[in-house]
């Protein structure tokens, strides 16, 4: 008896000094996703928040709300180059079809400005929907058509869609807590959306009913972007690029 009880108590104590397992939020569909590779950015790229593939160079640009650069990194992450602007408080990336113009989304400006490839600003689109400047612009994208379409995080949550400068439709998203960021799917017309209180990212088509959902082990998700089988996610928080194979 006396080692049995010697026994159980050692048990005891190496269960209490146990490290806690990672707490992830639960996911109602049981489909969460895991990366099977991730790259740190820093230093070169702090706050990552938004994210677009660059097709014609098969990498990707990203930008930064600490910094008011674009820069161009590989797949693998490696910084390839540094693209300086004017503008402030970046959130989100896109890049024209032809490749020729960068969009960015300027949060508290809330302002879309187009550069050329070389840093030239071009323009800027204002967009004014935001109550609070730091509920404002996330994400940009650019779909097959050439239509620009915007997301306010919150306050509203809202999905825009703009042609030739000019609003065409706008939609309330009420699927998630957030809107971080936006992408158009090269394969199809829908549209991804990743959202960072909600830990997911989720899949609408243009009138925002939903087409899938999908659980990220992580918060802090704000950019997305897709390149043949692969997605790829940035954390504002911990500075990565994670990747993905693309969700169906």
């Amino acid at each position: 008896m006396k080692y049995a009880y010697l026994f159980s108590c050692l048990l005891l104590l190496a269960g209490c000094s146990r490290p806690d397992p990672v707490k992830v939020r639960p996911d109602p569909d049981g489909k969460t996703l895991q990366p099977i590779a991730a790259v740190d950015l820093l230093p070169h790229i702090p706050e990552p928040s938004g994210l677009v593939w660059n097709p014609g160079h098969n990498t990707l640009m990203v930008v930064s709300d600490a910094k008011s650069d674009i820069f161009e990194i590989g797949l693998d992450g490696a910084l390839i180059r540094t693209i300086p602007t004017t503008s402030s408080d970046l959130e989100g990336v896109a890049i024209s079809r032809t490749g020729d113009t960068l969009y960015v989304a300027e949060e508290r400006n809330q302002l879309v400005t187009l550069y050329s490839g070389a840093g030239v600003r071009l323009h800027s689109i204002p967009v004014r929907v935001a109550t609070l400047d730091n509920n404002a612009l996330e994400g940009v994208a650019v779909d097959r058509q050439n239509h620009l379409w915007v997301i306010n995080e919150k306050n509203p949550r809202l999905l825009l869609q703009f042609f030739n400068g000019l609003e065409v439709s706008r939609l309330e998203i009420s699927h998630v807590s957030d809107l971080s960021d936006i992408c158009c799917d090269t394969m199809d017309d829908g549209l991804w959306i990743i959202s960072d209180e909600s830990r997911k990212i989720i899949k609408i088509d243009r009138r925002g009913a939903l087409l899938g959902e999908w659980g990220l082990p992580f918060d802090k998700g704000e950019g997305i972007a897709f390149a043949g089988d692969k997605m790829y996610v940035v954390n504002d928080q911990d500075g990565k690029l994670y990747t993905f194979a693309r969700p169906f």
